[in-house]
């Protein structure tokens, strides 16, 4: 179905970005026009979501062409469910970051840069080939380089380094990998791809550049073992950025394996092979990811190992490679955005409550003086443990119960091993900040020069969205099923695309 509904969030990202940069001398217009908006860009996103709820596929043709000469953006399922979530993180880090009250971190282009990174995850879920998906992974890097380093102190110019050469080089590979599929089929759409790919005589070079594409979402994923950029960057900037980051960043690598592996590789003679590997990635990111927060002493270098385990969970389903497998890595992907983000703005809230330190032994008092903010706390963190019912019990016991039904006995084990080491993780945690004694009184969020009310809000609904996605889970394992089911049988992806070839490109 043609519609110009999926070509809007990028463009409306990008003019709010100009706007937030013309008038990031002037507090409050820049700040009202950057959180309008973000909630302007949740509606649309929302609305898009309604339109392909039921599975259509929606597809508007840049510029009068129709694939695969004509670029296409296209809008199902799997893009708009993840959209929508990447717009309630961000609309969620807007307010956070006005509650933080930074005017130096604003006027060096704060809410321009984030809104870019926005445009470039709407251009990289929504596109409908591989190089613009490429383009849009380069847009990313350079606009979340800007905002981890934005402020210039060492320990982000360090983390930036890292995170911009290691993600730079899987970009790079990225391209390559783009380069030789154009050699190999002559085109680049995604649809076009899905027919074009099986068909190519030499099949052992097909898996070579599959690979080529694994070790690119590897990277921009956090897998093992080229995961370590993450937990040396995450934790340099402030907790609204580490937020940001943690919920969306490694999600756009995860959600480019999921439709590529599926729709473009989807039928290689060596796909058997590509899920093995997947899933031996997937259980070494699960046991080492976690295993790594467990020796940490920092909250958000925790979060940040964290951060790397748990996209194990999303790579085992797309290993899996099942309907229930692939409709657990949807839902566990919607899941851990709104926990990742809700655990980072809380921890953010903890530290101003401690004089600034995210360090465990700092930490302690929340149960006696804030126990609000200790039940904030307790909601994501065992959530993202798999404590029922909430989201992370419903994701998790899907991805589990498909690797048993798939006989992937390891698989499995090793999912349940990463849980329960994530318990103790998160119960450290948990019993370091809230229920521990303090080492010295608490401040108040007042003492800061801050705006308190901002600064909670963000949090508190976004530990309540993750009630509501464990108690409420039914519609989103829903959409979850749709989507892996185009993802199993793109055809109807590839004839809402292809079929406006026929059509003449004519909008």
């Amino acid at each position: 179905m043609t519609s110009w509904l999926p070509a809007l969030p990028v463009p409306l990202s990008l003019a709010i970005a100009i706007a937030c940069f013309a008038l990031r001398t002037h507090p409050v217009p820049h700040r009202m026009v950057s959180l309008a908006g973000g909630a302007g860009l949740l509606a649309l996103t929302t609305l898009l979501l309604a339109r392909v709820w039921e599975g259509a596929v929606l597809v508007a043709p840049l510029g009068d062409w129709a694939p695969p000469l004509g670029i296409a953006v296209v809008a199902d399922p799997l893009s708009a469910t993840f959209s929508v979530t990447a717009a309630v993180v961000a609309l969620a880090c807007i307010a956070s970051a006005i509650g933080e009250a930074d005017r130096g971190r604003e006027r060096g282009g704060f809410h321009a840069f984030l809104h870019v990174v926005m445009a470039g995850c709407y251009g990289a879920f929504l596109t409908g080939d591989v190089f613009n998906l490429y383009v849009w992974f380069e847009v990313v890097l350079i606009a979340s380089f800007a905002l981890l380093v934005l402020g210039g102190e060492g320990r982000q110019l360090d983390g930036g380094i890292k995170y911009f050469v290691l993600n730079l080089i899987g970009t790079s590979v990225l391209l390559v990998g783009v380069a030789l599929l154009y050699g190999l089929t002559g085109t680049l759409a995604m649809a076009d791809l899905a027919g074009a790919v099986p068909v190519v005589e030499n099949q052992a070079l097909v898996t070579a550049v599959a690979m080529l594409f694994l070790f690119a979402f590897a990277v921009k994923g956090g897998l093992v073992p080229v995961f370590f950029w993450l937990p040396a960057s995450y934790h340099a900037p402030p907790a609204t950025v580490s937020a940001l980051f943690a919920a969306l960043l490694t999600k756009v690598g995860l959600y480019a394996a999921l439709r590529v592996f599926t729709v473009v590789f989807g039928g290689t003679d060596d796909l058997g092979f590509l899920q093995t590997l997947i899933l031996m990635l997937s259980g070494a990111t699960l046991v080492i990811g976690v295993l790594g927060s467990l020796v940490e002493r920092d909250a958000r270098r925790i979060l940040s190992f964290q951060v790397v385990g748990h996209m194990g969970y999303i790579a085992m389903g797309l290993g899996l490679m099942t309907p229930l497998g692939l409709a657990g890595a949807v839902f566990y992907s919607v899941h851990d955005m709104v926990v990742k983000a809700a655990l980072f703005l809380t921890v953010g809230l903890t530290a101003r409550l401690a004089q600034g330190s995210f360090a465990l032994a700092s930490g302690g008092g929340l149960m006696q003086a804030r126990p609000g903010m200790a039940l904030l706390l307790f909601l994501p963190a065992f959530s993202l443990a798999g404590i029922p019912p909430l989201s992370g019990f419903w994701g998790k016991y899907a991805l589990v119960r498909a690797g048993l039904e798939a006989e992937q006995w390891v698989m499995a084990g090793v999912a349940l091993l990463a849980a329960f080491l994530t318990v103790f993780a998160m119960a450290r945690l948990w019993s370091a900040l809230a229920w521990e004694d303090p080492p010295r009184p608490l401040a108040t969020l007042t003492e800061a020069p801050c705006h308190p009310g901002w600064l909670a809000a963000p949090a508190v609904a976004m530990a309540g969205l993750v009630v509501i996605l464990g108690l409420g889970a039914e519609p989103v394992l829903a959409v979850a099923e749709r989507a892996a089911a185009l993802l199993l049988d793109p055809e109807p992806y590839v004839e809402a695309v292809m079929g406006l070839e026929q059509q003449g490109g004519e909008p």
